[in-house]
Order: structure tokens, then sequence, then C-alpha cells
């Protein structure tokens, strides 16, 4: 099945006033009739019981008030609707606004994660992806913007040493270069962003289908 392609007018992905974070927060109940504790107990039971368990956790890190910083919140916003059902439903969302060690130690056994984010030391607006565990043992080369105890691969060690060995995972990042207060983007992250969100499709596609 053909996904449709993510939109590439960069007029599309202007400043960030949309409210990234709005976009992958869960949708409450409207106000109404409140159904009886027991009968809401029964709906989540089924639920519970009909949904498929997740195969793939998105670390989606970042936030969104300061500048390049709210890149994966933009993007990721973007790339859940165009996802087919069968797959959105195999997803797990995790917000990470300061990534550490522990969200890749929370990482459960049997899922796979991606790890979204606006990185330094490459050219902004250039999309990266890599393995977690090239990352892990590639000191002093690409860092984390929302990392900021220790360097990256300093936080996946760790991680590694914790659970034993690293999920399979993909970094998925784009070059950052303004982190001022705001929710506008530089203009070579806002331009790069309609490639960063294909990015992050093609790898969920790759290792959703990797998981199958």
């Amino acid at each position: 099945m053909a996904l449709e392609p993510a939109r590439r007018d960069p007029q599309h992905w202007r400043g960030g006033s949309f409210r990234a974070e709005r976009r992958i927060a869960d949708r409450t109940r409207r106000p109404g009739r409140v159904s009886p504790p027991g009968r809401v107990a029964r709906q989540q039971a089924r639920r519970e019981l009909t949904t498929p368990a997740p195969d793939l956790r998105l670390l989606v890190c970042g936030t969104a008030d300061r500048g390049d910083d709210g890149a994966a919140l933009a993007a990721i916003s973007h790339v859940l609707p165009v996802l087919p059902d069968e797959l959105r439903v195999r997803i797990e969302i995790r917000r990470c606004p300061l990534f550490a060690a522990a969200d890749i130690i929370a990482v459960g056994s049997g899922l796979s994660c991606v790890l979204i984010d606006t990185v330094l030391g490459v050219e902004p607006g250039r999309v990266v992806t890599m393995p977690l565990s090239t990352l892990a043992h590639s000191p002093g080369g690409i860092a984390l913007r929302s990392s900021h105890k220790l360097a990256v691969d300093e936080e996946l060690l760790l991680a590694e040493v914790v659970r034993g060995s690293l999920p399979s995972g993909t970094l998925v990042g784009i070059g950052g270069k303004w982190f001022g207060y705001g929710e506008r983007y530089s203009r070579a992250v806002r331009c790069g962003l309609p490639a960063f969100a294909d990015a992050i499709r093609l790898t969920v596609e790759e290792m959703l289908a990797v998981a199958t």
C-alpha cells in the first residue's frame, strides 16, 4: 500500500504556532453523558483485550518553545496522520523533553524504539539516521539537543549496562541552529522538516516490517 508522501511546501511548516505538542496529546472525551463506573471498566477491559501490544516506541524529544528544539514534535505531528491504522496501532509514543538513559532502560523486552530529536554536530537542516548501537560507541560525534546531563553516547552506554543490551533502535535527527525562546524555527530547519518527517516515516515502516 502506497503511503501519502509528506508535504514539501516549506510554508506548511512555517513557525511552530500550531502548538506541536497538542498534535500528539491524547484526545479527551467531550463533556456529555457520564458512563457508570462499571460500564467504563468493562469498556476499558474490552479495549485492552482487542488492542494489540505495541511493537515500536517513539521517543519524541525536545520542547516546542525553544526554537529548533521543537522540530521532533512538529515532524511527528505530520507523520502520524499519514500512517495506516494497522501500523499506527503498533506504535506507542513517549515524550522525552530531556533525554536520559532511563528512557532507554524503560523500553520493554521485545520493543524496538526510534529516538527522534534535534541534534548538534551536523549541518543545520540536515537529516541523519543512525543505529543506537553505533551512536553509543561514537564518542564526540553527534550530540542530542535534549541530552543535558551526559553526552548521548554516555547515556546509551549507561542504559546498555543496566539493561544488559540496548534495544533495537535508530536515531532520526535533524541538525539544529537556533534555540532561543519562541515557537519558530531557523530557516534551515524549517526547510528540512519535510525530509525529517519522511525519514521518521520510513524508519517506522522499516522497523515495523522487521517486527512482523
